[in-house]
């Protein structure tokens, strides 16, 4: 099969043919890659309860930073 390595944005595809062929190469990947992901995420919080408590810490950190 075809041996593909990825390190941050940069591919290095190893096998001649993808490296000739790189559209359909890329159909083919597309192919087999998963089209959605399912995830569950529970939390006791809400994006309200740490937006503010996001805002509670800044508040503190600049009260702090003005007493030195």
């Amino acid at each position: 099969m075809l041996t593909v390595f990825s390190r941050g944005s940069i591919s290095i595809v190893k096998n001649e043919w993808a490296r000739t062929n790189q559209t359909e190469f890329y159909r083919m990947v597309a192919r087999l890659m998963p089209r959605e992901v399912e995830a569950k995420i529970s939390s006791e919080f809400t994006l309200v309860d740490a937006l503010m408590e996001m805002e509670e810490n800044l508040k503190d950190e600049r009260g702090s930073s003005g007493n030195e």
